[in-house]
Formats: structure tokens, sequence, C-alpha cells
């Protein structure tokens, strides 16, 4: 196995926060980058204060949520509202091949770190934006998180169940789906700088590049003039069809049955062979017809399962069947142990803890396991071994309050 990473030698500079785009960078410093995230103590990253925390006590280095996406990067407190934060950030500009920020549009511009002025320091840089709807447009400075995405972008009108108002997918769903779509991006620019020597400005907007996932129901709209409604978690080509409860406190069982082969299989496994030639659930037409009687049938069958097994026993059946894990089931998963998707991360705060990896497995080489950086922990470094400052200009901009 080489000890040469795939992405050693790429340098980025790193003014991402909260989650999609420093989970976007995470890729890159997973894979051998140099990520130096730019980040001031007077107004923190927002994960920084994001529980769980270690030992349920917060602070600015205790956040899991922090640590699982910074890791392997290097952590350089300074505040830009100072003017000789330049002298910081110019020569690092100089050095950087990827400019990265996903703040509101404007806001790198005022800090006179926009791409037609980075791009007079270094013609080859390639820069990105991602923020929530892209540079232009009417709504370009509208602000806010992966759940107001959520709503803009149509979700909340298709998550949920028709007697109730509708919910956003968990968490920031588009958080989920950006950093791919920059990561990407970002390697395609490299790749055309090496090419070509020019450099590349990015303008990402979020929002588009999650309406991707939303084409069925935009579709359906194009094609039929039918508005996807409200359906919880049944589809409209399965019966059953949805999260069952099984033994114990909060165990749950997805269950899909498509073809009558799988509906006969079912009955059997859940111990009611009788259903299969119940003229209420029949066939297919004779079960959606008859849903909530179905589901309320199969909801007081799947109480007396264990889920693992009844998982299990349903799979050899040919049925589709998935326990609803938990962080403990999640952890404990063989399937994820056995391919080592969670490694080791944490600071030097809070110690060792663990992370989930990248999804992607390179033959050649294992991601790092490595800390995530403490507030401004690299301050010093970067200034001292990166930018060969001596310890007097390094201590004057100490003295200048520009390292906050």
């Amino acid at each position: 196995m080489s000890s040469r990473y795939p992405l050693e030698g790429i340098k980025i500079l790193d003014f991402h926060w909260v989650g999609a785009g420093p989970w976007a960078t995470s890729f890159f410093a997973d894979f051998g980058a140099q990520v130096i995230r730019c980040e001031s103590g007077a107004a923190p990253d927002p994960f920084r204060v994001t529980p769980p925390f270690k030992d349920n006590k917060m602070g600015l280095n205790a956040s899991y949520m922090f640590n699982m996406l910074n890791s392997n990067k290097k952590s350089l407190q300074i505040n830009m509202k100072n003017p000789r934060a330049m002298e910081v950030i110019l020569p690092l500009l100089k050095e950087a091949d990827v400019v990265c920020e996903n703040m509101r549009p404007g806001a790198m511009e005022r800090w006179g770190l926009g791409y037609e002025k980075i791009k007079e320091i270094n013609p080859g840089i390639i820069m990105v934006s991602s923020c929530m709807q892209g540079q232009t447009g009417p709504r370009n400075t509208m602000s806010g998180f992966g759940l107001h995405l959520s709503a803009l972008g149509g979700w909340t009108s298709i998550t949920g169940w028709n007697d109730r108002l509708g919910i956003p997918p968990h968490q920031a769903y588009t958080d989920c789906i950006a950093p791919v779509y920059e990561v990407i991006a970002i390697l395609a620019a490299l790749e055309h700088r090496r090419l070509t020597g020019e450099g590349m400005y990015i303008d990402q907007s979020q929002l588009e590049s999650s309406m991707g996932l939303l084409a069925v129901p935009a579709l359906d709209y194009t094609v039929n003039g039918h508005i996807t409604e409200l359906n919880g978690n049944r589809d409209p080509k399965g019966a059953p069809h949805g999260v069952y409860p099984c033994a114990g406190e909060e165990r749950w069982i997805a269950i899909e049955v498509f073809t009558e082969e799988e509906w006969a299989a079912f009955t059997k496994v859940i111990g009611h062979p009788e259903w299969e030639k119940d003229p209420r659930f029949a066939t297919f037409i004779d079960r959606k017809r008859n849903e909530d009687e179905l589901d309320q049938l199969v909801a007081e069958a799947t109480a007396a399962f264990q889920a693992e097994s009844l998982m299990a026993d349903l799979q050899n059946a040919g049925v589709g069947a998935g326990v609803v894990e938990n962080g403990h089931d999640v952890l404990e998963d063989p399937h994820y142990k056995a391919r080592k998707f969670f490694i080791k991360t944490g600071n030097n705060e809070m110690g060792d803890a663990i992370r989930f990896g990248p999804a992607l497995k390179f033959r050649s080489c294992e991601p790092k396991e490595g800390y995530s950086p403490c507030i401004g922990e690299d301050t010093e470094y970067v200034c001292r071994e990166l930018l060969g400052m001596t310890e007097e200009q390094y201590k004057e901009l100490c003295d200048a309050e520009v390292f906050q």
C-alpha cells in the first residue's frame, strides 16, 4: 500500500463554516490535501457549539459535529475585520491551489478577497463560492441553513403524513448533497488547470445542487400535471410498505412488498398465511384499497418479533426488510466494521473519538486517521513554518490582535 495520498500537495484555504462546506473539504483533508481553516473566536463556527459534546459539556473544542467534518485540517484563528489580517491571508493565497467560502454573497468582496482581486495575486487559483442560492438572482442574498432550503426546494411538501403538516427531511438535507457536487467541481477545476494552466471561479447554489433528487415529483408534474402529496412511508407500487414496530423499546423494521411472490412469502414469515387468500388483500389492488387496515394488522404482527431476526427471515424469503438502526446499532453494525467505515478523530483537548470515514475506498491508501484542530491551535505553525515569519513578526501581529 502506498504511503502517498492521492491529493497530497493540494493546498486549500478554507473560509467555509457550519456543515456543507467543511464536509466538502474534509474529503480533501482525508486524502492528503493541506486544508487550512480560517476561523475566528469572536464569531466561532456554529458547529463548534453544536451538540453532542464531550461529557455533555459545551466548549469550542468539545463538539463531535465539528470534529466529524474537520479532521486532518489546520486551524488558523484570524480576525478578518482587522486590516493587518491581510499580512497573513495574502501570502497564503499566493501559495494556495483552492480557496473556498460559503458565506452570503459579497462577504469576501468586503474583505477585499473577491475572485477578481485574488486572481491578480494568484492567476491559477481556483475559487469556490458555495452559498444557499448562488451568487446571482433575486434571492442571492438570502441567508440561512439547509433546513430553510428543504422548504424552498420542496421536500417539506413530500415528506410527512397526509393528516399532518409537512416536515423537513432529517437534519439539513441539502447539506448532505451539496458537498458531493463541490468536491467534483474542485477536482474538475484542478484537472482543467493541469491541462491549461488556467484558474477558475465556481459559483455553487446549494439549492440547485440538490434539485436533481426531486426529479420524480418534478417529472410527474411536468408530464401528468400531478402534484406529489404527503404519503408517509407508503409507495404507490408496494403494499405493505412502511416502518413497523418490533419487540422491545423503540425497535422498528422497514418492510416493502411489491410482487405477489413477495406477498406470499411475507404472509408465511409473519405467521399469517391466511392473509394471502383474504379477499381484502388477495391482490395488489385489494391491498392498496385496504392499506390502512393492512398496516394496522402488520404492525400488530411485527410487534411480536425481534427486529433483527425478522429482518433476516424476511430477507432470506426474498422480501425487502431492514432494521431501523439507532446510533448504537450503527456503531456495532458488523458490515461497517468489516469495511472500516469508522475511523479515529478527536482533538488534543477531548482525546480520542470516532467519526464516519469517507464512503470511497482507494486500494492504494487508507484515509487519514487524525485529530481535528482545537480553535487556533495551528496559527503559529501557519505563520512561522508555512509563511516563514520571524518570532518578532508573529508577536507583533499577536499584539495587534490579528489572531482573535
